[in-house]
C-alpha cells in the first residue's frame, strides 16, 4: 500500500501536490465516511438551494406582478433558501470534521475502515469545535455593533481600521481545527497551537490557504460552466421559451455550483491540515529527531 510522509517540511507548490497526493493514496478510506456522514446533507443543502432560488427566480421573472402586489409569495422560497444555507453550514461542518478526523489517523499511521471505530469521538470535536468559534466570534460582533451605536457616522472608517486586525485573527487561527482534531488538546491549547505555529509564518499561511482556494475555485468552475452550457442547450432545445424555463435553469445552476464548491471544499480543509504537518515540523523537528534516534 502507498503511504504519504505528512510530518516534513513543505513548500506551497508541494502542499498543493501532496494534497492531490492525499487524495489518491486515501480515496477509499476517505469515501466512505463522506458518503455515510456527509453525502446526505450536501445533497439535502443542494436540493434546498436549488429549489429556492429556482422558484424565487420563477417568481419574479413569470410573476412580477404578482409578487408586486402580494411579496409573500416570495416567503415560500425564502425560508427554503435559509433551510438550505443552514444545510450548507452544517455540509461544510461534517466535511471539516470528517478530513480532520482522517489526518489524524492517517498522521497515527492507520485509518480505521469500520465506522464507529473512525467516527469515535468526531462529533463531539466538531461540536466543540463550533462551539469555540461561536465564542470567539459573538463578542467581537457584539462589540462592532456598540460600536456601530457609539461612533454612528465614523463607523465606516472604524471598520477599516479594524478589518486588517480581524484579518490578522482569522489567519492566526486558521490552523485551529487541525491542531484540535489532530493534537488531541483541549480548544485553548489548540489555540494557542495555532497562534504560535503562525508566528512567523503569517503570510506563508495565508498565501496557501489563498492558491489553495483559487486552485479549487477554478477547479470547481472548470466544472460548473460546461454543465451549464449544456443546461441552457438542452432548456432551448424544447418548446418553452427560455424565459419559462429562467427558474429551473437557476435552480440547477445553483445546485450544481454549491454541490462542487463543497466537494471541492474538503481539499481545502487537506492542504491546511498539511500545512499544519508542515509548520509542526519546521518548529518542532519532530520527526527529524526520530530519524536521527533511529540511526543513533
Amino acid at each position: 500500500m502507498q503511504t504519504l510522509k505528512l510530518d516534513k517540511p513543505r513548500d506551497i507548490g508541494q502542499i498543493i501536490s501532496d494534497t492531490f497526493a492525499y487524495i489518491r493514496v486515501h480515496h477509499k478510506t476517505l469515501l466512505k465516511p463522506f458518503a455515510v456522514y456527509v453525502l446526505p446533507a450536501l445533497l439535502l443543502s443542494v436540493a434546498l438551494l436549488g429549489g429556492g432560488f429556482g422558484s424565487m427566480f420563477a417568481d419574479i421573472t413569470q410573476n412580477s406582478t404578482l409578487v408586486e402586489s402580494d411579496p409573500s409569495m416570495l416567503i415560500g422560497p425564502g425560508v427554503t433558501l435559509f433551510l438550505g444555507f443552514i444545510f450548507v453550514i452544517l455540509t461544510s461542518w461534517l466535511f471539516l470534521s470528517v478530513v480532520h478526523q482522517h489526518l489524524k489517523f492517517a498522521a497515527e499511521g492507520e485509518v480505521p475502515t469500520h465506522l464507529g471505530e473512525f467516527s469515535k469521538g468526531m462529533f463531539v470535536k466538531g461540536l466543540v469545535l463550533v462551539a469555540t468559534y461561536i465564542g470567539l466570534m459573538v463578542p467581537i460582533y457584539i462589540a462592532i455593533f456598540i460600536l456601530a451605536m457609539i461612533l454612528q457616522d465614523l463607523f465606516f472608517i472604524a471598520m477599516l481600521v479594524l478589518t486588517p486586525l480581524f484579518f490578522y485573527v482569522v489567519v492566526k487561527l486558521m490552523l485551529f481545527p487541525a491542531a484540535y482534531f489532530i493534537e488531541g488538546g483541549s480548544p485553548t491549547d489548540a489555540i494557542k497551537r495555532s497562534w504560535s505555529l503562525t508566528d512567523d509564518n503569517f503570510w506563508v499561511t495565508f498565501g496557501v490557504y489563498f492558491v489553495v482556494a483559487l486552485i479549487f475555485g477554478m477547479l470547481s468552475y472548470l466544472i460548473i460552466i460546461p454543465v451549464m452550457i449544456l443546461l441552457v442547450i438542452v432548456i432551448n432545445v424544447g418548446d418553452a421559451a427560455f424565459e419559462e424555463n429562467i427558474g429551473i435553469l437557476m435552480g440547477v445552476f445553483y445546485g450544481v455550483m454549491y454541490f462542487f464548491q463543497l466537494i471541492f471544499s474538503s481539499a481545502q480543509f487537506i492542504s491546511l491540515g498539511l500545512h499544519f504537518f508542515n509548520l509542526k515540523e519546521r518548529k518542532d523537528g519532530t520527526a527529524l529527531r526520530d530519524q536521527i534516534d533511529q540511526l543513533g
